[in-house]
C-alpha cells in the first residue's frame, strides 16, 4: 500500500503546475488539529506587539501573500471575546541570522516591508462554539501582496494600538507540538445512492503520528452483506456512467474491502510507515457495493470524499514548529519575551 501511495504522489505532483494558490496553514501541524492551549496576547490589551519567524513555507508554492488570518479557540472560555476594534500596523521580511528579543534586530536588513501600513480594523465576535479547530475568520488583507522568495524563513510583525477591549480575546496557540497531525479537512463531493439501509455515504481520515501514517474509510447505510470496495484516486471525475449517483474517484486505483454489515456499514483501515514522499497527498475516494436493487447497474456508490494526507508528522520538541515567537501585551517594543511555541495562521 505504501507503494501505491507513493505513485499516487507522483501522480498528483505532475498536476501542480498552474494550480490557483491556496491559503496556507502554519505551523502545517494545526491543519485541522485544535491548539493544546491559547493566547490573549495580540487582541486582548490596548497596546501589543507579536512577531513570529516561520520556516514552513521555506519550497512551498506560496510566492504570494495577500493576508493573514487567525482563529479562536475552542480550548478556554470565549466569553470576554467579543467584537472590537484596533489600529494594526503589519510589517513582513526575512528572517535575520540571528533570532532575538528585541523585535526590529530580527529582519534580515533591508528586507522589513510595511504590508498592513496602520489602520482601525473590525475583529469579529468569538464568543460563539464553532467548528473544531475554528475557522480562521479573523482575516486581516494586506495592503498589496508581499512577494516571498521560499528560500528564507519569513517574518511577519503585528502592532496592535488603541485595542478597544472587552474581556480576554483568546486565538488558539500551540505550547507542545500535538502527537497526532491531519490531513485537511475532509470536503464531501455529491451524494450516495439511495439503498434499502439509507442514503449510502462515507467519510475519511488520515493521520499520523511520528512513525505511521493512519487511514481509515467509514462507509454507512450500504447495501446488506455486500461485497465492498475502495475506489482510491487524486481526481474528482465527477463523472455520470449509468450509476446511481456520479462517479468521484478516478478510478486510478480499485482496492477490495471486505463486506458490508447488516445495516450496510463498512470499515477500512491501513498503517503505513511514514515517508516524506506522503506529505500533503490529495485524495478523492468513493465506496462501492454489490447492490442488484439498483435499478441501472448492480452498484451503490457513496459521495466522494476530498482529503489529505498530513503534511507533518506528530509529536518531538516545539522546535519542530519551525518558528521563533516574540512578544509584548504591554507595548509595541522595542523589546519582548522568546519562545519556540506559536499562534497558527493561515497565509491568504
Amino acid at each position: 500500500m505504501r507503494s501505491t501511495l507513493l505513485q499516487i504522489a507522483a501522480v498528483a505532483a505532475t498536476s501542480v503546475c498552474g494550480v490557483t494558490q491556496a491559503p496556507v496553514v502554519s505551523p502545517p501541524h494545526a491543519v485541522n488539529v485544535e491548539g493544546n492551549s491559547s493566547s490573549g496576547v495580540t487582541f486582548t490589551t490596548p497596546t501589543t506587539r507579536t512577531q513570529q519567524a516561520d520556516g514552513n513555507l521555506i519550497g512551498s508554492n506560496v510566492v504570494l501573500i495577500r493576508g493573514i488570518a487567525f482563529r479562536r479557540t475552542n480550548i478556554h472560555s470565549r466569553i470576554g471575546a467579543t467584537a472590537r476594534k484596533a489600529d494594526v500596523t503589519i510589517d513582513m521580511g526575512y528572517r535575520a541570522a540571528t533570532y532575538t528579543n528585541t523585535f526590529d534586530n530580527n529582519f534580515l536588513a533591508p528586507t522589513r516591508k510595511t504590508v498592513h501600513a496602520k489602520k482601525t480594523i473590525n475583529l469579529p465576535d468569538w464568543t460563539q462554539p464553532t467548528t473544531t479547530p475554528a475557522p480562521f475568520d479573523l482575516i486581516i488583507k494586506f495592503d498589496a501582496p508581499w512577494v516571498y522568495d521560499r528560500k528564507q524563513a519569513l517574518v511577519w510583525d503585528i502592532k496592535v494600538e488603541n485595542n478597544t477591549g472587552g474581556g480576554p480575546y483568546y486565538m488558539d496557540w500551540f505550547s507542545v507540538v500535538p502527537p497526532i497531525t491531519s490531513g485537511d479537512r475532509p470536503t464531501d463531493l455529491g451524494t450516495g445512492c439511495t439503498t434499502k439501509n439509507g442514503t449510502f455515504t462515507h467519510t475519511a481520515s488520515y493521520t499520523a503520528d511520528a512513525n505511521t501514517l493512519f487511514l481509515q474509510w467509514n462507509g454507512a447505510n450500504g447495501p446488506a452483506i455486500a461485497p465492498a470496495l475502495l475506489i482510491l484516486g487524486s481526481k474528482d471525475l465527477n463523472a455520470t456512467i449509468g450509476l446511481c449517483t456520479k462517479l468521484h474517484g478516478d478510478l486510478t486505483f480499485i482496492l477490495p474491502i471486505g463486506a458490508t454489515s447488516a445495516t450496510g456499514a463498512v470499515t477500512s483501515q491501513l498503517r503505513v510507515p511514514w515517508a516524506n514522499g506522503l506529505r500533503g497527498l490529495a485524495f478523492v475516494t468513493q465506496l462501492a457495493a454489490f447492490d442488484t436493487t439498483q435499478a441501472s447497474l448492480p452498484w451503490a456508490l457513496t459521495n466522494g470524499v476530498k482529503g489529505t494526507t498530513p503534511h507533518v508528522v506528530g509529536g518531538g520538541a516545539t522546535t519542530a514548529f519551525l518558528i521563533d515567537r516574540l512578544w509584548s501585551n504591554t507595548s509595541t517594543g522595542p523589546t519582548g519575551s522568546m519562545s519556540t511555541t506559536c499562534a497558527p495562521v493561515q497565509y491568504q
